[in-house]
């Protein structure tokens, strides 16, 4: 029953976590990674109309046999089964994750049930949310697992070789007419096609979205941008001009004053009559004092004095208020915005500059023209960024901050997945323990991959029957597309761990030294052919 099934669950999980501390790092993944491995290579033999060595294509069937979870080929079943006819394995196999799916949502759906006539609330309680978890785990692992296979068998429906006056027959069974348009296998395996070929990416993608994957992956990233940003400005601040003023004007009321008056100055700067000279003050005076940038005032210049004491004190209360926006992992506000804005826009400009400068051997430009012309284009910026709000600042920020860290002038820290227990981001754990299956092995930024492989698979696997068929330019096709995944995996690095993407590079060589293997013996078999 239900509750001996839970319990059953509990010493599962306790033996899981007792064993998990001897198991190797990122077993999943390598698991993931050795399944689909013999999920595109074992139908090698039902996709490809090449004389494989015998030993080759009888390990290829017991090992896909057992992945694809086909009990009609199962060794020493398989002689049993013979008379079962395609329609009955078609429907079988269709039918294989519906029923699935169900049985696995009977343990969530009794503690729910259960829960509601308590009267007590699901979201807190720790089995629920673990039977959750595991159903998505087991669903989607299901789905994972029989995915090629299954749709391999629903589009074998519409794949028939012609026998000329015998008749057409399906490939996958020559028992089998070809049927009909009408008949109930080709209706069947057309809506079957929708849910299974097209819909389990399809379902996988919605899960993903609706749990919020690509914008935890978006949040991160932009905190890893603030953090980098933050880091820059601290490289790049002029420290001993922060140590000239008094340490009694910098308390936190001064600071607090200080942040509206500089705040009222900047909106102000832009209403005002004298917008366009207010503005071009107050970004160099930012600028100024920010080495490299920095032009230190003269003995008598008292203005200028007062003018670098302002800003002096603004550069510390960023500095105060980075350190507690990026330990809580808020939005910092908009005068930090503006002014990480400003160094942001300018470092941009001088790291294009000194790459072209690098890359070119004619003369060094004047310097002195090219930071009038540099201030003059930040003092642009910041004023059609006044105009934005605080969401549109962040985001032309981001902008900027990704265009220093592909021009090389902005190192970036690594994003990764809080896997542990006590994680605070609540929607991040939430879709760690439901759909981790789905994107922990790969980097965040790479969350989509595996929907790509899916797809990847099905083509090998099922879609490449119908091209080219039982001709050279099937492997061919075959092999253009083993290659080109090759070169993605190896110009994305998906893989969050190195040696995962190393034995998945490696499972693609493989399949693809296999398939230039089969080019091979065909053209060794045509020249058999030709020299008879």
């Amino acid at each position: 029953d239900l509750l001996g099934y839970l319990e059953t669950f509990e010493n599962a999980k306790k033996f899981a976590k007792t064993a998990g501390g001897f198991l190797p790092k990122n077993l999943m993944g390598y698991t993931k990674i050795l399944i689909g491995f013999w999920q595109v290579t074992g139908s090698f033999n039902l996709v490809f109309a090449v004389e494989w060595p015998a030993a080759l294509r009888e390990m290829w069937t017991i090992v896909s046999t057992f992945i694809a979870i086909d009990v009609f080929d199962f060794p020493g079943i398989a002689c049993i089964t013979t008379f079962v006819g395609f329609r009955d394995r078609l429907i079988y196999s269709t039918m294989l994750l519906p029923v699935a799916s169900a049985l696995l949502s009977l343990p969530p759906l009794y503690l729910r049930m259960r829960l509601y006539f308590k009267g007590e609330p699901r979201q807190h309680n720790s089995t629920y949310r673990e039977a959750v978890g595991l159903f998505f785990f087991s669903l989607l692992f299901v789905m994972f697992t029989c995915y090629p296979s299954v749709s391999r068998m629903t589009l074998t429906s519409f794949s028939c070789s012609n026998l000329g006056a015998d008749g057409s027959f399906l490939r996958s069974d020559f028992r089998q007419l070809c049927p009909q348009e009408s008949s109930f296998e080709s209706l069947w395996s057309g809506v079957m096609t929708f849910f299974i070929p097209v819909g389990c990416p399809a379902f996988m993608l919605l899960m993903l979205q609706m749990h919020g994957v690509p914008r935890l992956v978006a949040r991160k990233r932009r905190h890893a941008l603030l953090r980098a940003l933050f880091e820059e400005y601290n490289r790049t601040i002029d420290t001993s001009a922060l140590h000239g003023p008094s340490r009694a004007s910098l308390s936190h009321t001064n600071m607090s004053s200080l942040a509206s008056s500089e705040q009222d100055s900047l909106r102000g700067a832009h209403l005002g009559s004298g917008s366009r000279s207010n503005s071009i003050e107050q970004v160099c005076s930012l600028m100024r004092y920010v080495y490299p940038f920095r032009k230190p005032a003269g003995d008598g210049d008292n203005a200028a004095k007062e003018r670098e004491a302002n800003a002096v004190r603004l550069h510390k209360m960023v500095v105060l208020e980075s350190s507690r926006q990026l330990k809580k992992k808020a939005t910092p506000s908009r005068s930090v915005l503006l002014l990480l804005f400003s160094l942001a826009f300018r470092r941009l400009a001088d790291c294009k500059r000194e790459n072209e400068v690098r890359k070119s051997i004619g003369e060094q430009p004047d310097g002195e023209e090219e930071d009038r012309d540099e201030v003059e284009n930040v003092t642009i910026a910041y004023d059609q960024l006044l105009l934005l709000g605080d969401e549109q600042v962040l985001s032309r920020l981001m902008l900027v901050a990704s265009m220093m860290e592909l021009e090389g002038c902005l190192p970036v820290p690594a994003i990764s997945w809080n896997v542990s227990p006590n994680c605070e981001d609540e929607e991040e754990k939430k879709a760690v323990e439901r759909l981790g299956f789905l994107f922990l092995a790969y980097r965040p930024s790479m969350w989509w991959f595996e929907i790509a492989e899916m797809i990847r698979k099905l083509v090998m696997a099922s879609v490449l029957v119908f091209v080219w068929e039982g001709s050279p330019s099937q492997v061919g096709a075959g092999f253009v597309i083993t290659f080109a995944a090759v070169t993605v995996s190896l110009a994305l690095q998906p893989y969050s761990d190195r040696e995962l993407g190393a034995m998945y590079t490696f499972s693609l060589m493989v399949q693809a030294v296999t398939l230039l293997s089969g080019l091979m013996i065909i053209t060794q078999r045509f020249q058999e052919i030709l020299g008879e």
